[in-house]
């Protein structure tokens, strides 16, 4: 936008001013050290003649004039600005002027011009912040509607019950909502006590182990104190199945279920078997 349109104006006279300088520079200073004179430069003393020629006879001493002819006049034209340049400057100092001013449009460019006469008159009159014409201003709304001391007194008494009213369903919700959390308290305490107080269905032993005493409580009508009941006879050890062995009974045959001491007996109860069959 504007920055590069500066950057690249301030280039363009830097370079007329660098070319302006070169043209206007003053030409070299002739002469200097003895060497070949140019074309068209003459040597300014005999002795650097002499030495273009190459040496003369000593001998012989002869003077020569030399002329100096003018190299050709340079005709220095300066560079004349092309129209379109000169509208691209008008477009600049526009632009850096709008700048200043503050008339930029949103995106940095200048504000177009806009042709009045494709307006309408509104349109023209908002472009010149100014109406061509008073507009006529319609009422808003309704009129105000004059109040007495009496619709007032009226108007604060309904006000009042509406306060109050609102204070009672205020009340009545707190109300409501204790409870319906009482009432389930009271519920879940209820059915404890229901279950506490109803009777067991058979006689039972209640055995607490507790951090500070160990309790056993037995049903009513338990006599006390329980007496032990009598162990079981033991049952006497059985002894070898095999005739004529008394030892006792450690397996029994997989075969025929006959109790066995041994190996040795095991073997005789299967020869006996085979005996028999």
């Amino acid at each position: 936008g504007g920055r590069w349109r500066r950057a690249r104006r301030a280039q363009e006279e830097a370079q007329e001013a660098q070319e302006e300088a070169q043209e206007e520079a003053p030409p070299r200073a002739r002469g200097g050290a003895r060497g070949p004179a140019a074309p068209g430069r003459p040597a300014e003393t005999a002795a650097e003649a002499e030495d273009q020629t190459g040496g003369a006879d000593p001998g012989h001493q002869e003077t020569r004039t030399a002329t100096w002819t003018p190299p050709p006049c340079r005709t220095w034209t300066r560079r004349v600005a092309s129209p379109a340049r000169e509208d691209e400057e008008e477009e600049e100092e526009r632009w850096l002027d709008a700048l200043e001013k503050g008339e930029l449009d949103d995106n940095g460019e200048l504000k177009k011009e806009v042709d009045e006469s494709l307006l309408t008159a509104r349109q023209r009159a908002l472009l010149h912040k100014q109406q061509s014409q008073p507009l006529l201003e319609l009422p808003m709304g309704y009129k105000a509607k004059e109040l007495t001391e009496e619709m007032l007194v009226k108007r604060e008494e309904r006000a009042r019950k509406r306060r109050l009213q609102a204070a009672k369903k205020a009340e009545e919700n707190k109300n409501q909502t204790i409870e319906r959390l009482t009432k389930t308290h009271k519920a879940k305490v209820k059915a404890l006590r229901e279950r506490r107080a109803r009777p067991a269905a058979c006689p039972v032993v209640q055995y607490r182990n507790a951090a500070d005493r160990i309790t056993v409580s037995f049903p009513a009508g338990a006599a006390l104190p329980l007496l032990p009941s009598a162990a079981p006879p033991v049952p006497p050890a059985a002894l070898c199945g095999v005739s004529g062995c008394a030892n006792r009974r450690r397996y029994c045959c997989s075969r025929t279920g006959l109790p066995l001491c041994s190996l040795a007996c095991y073997k005789r109860n299967l020869r006996l078997q085979e005996a028999a069959a």
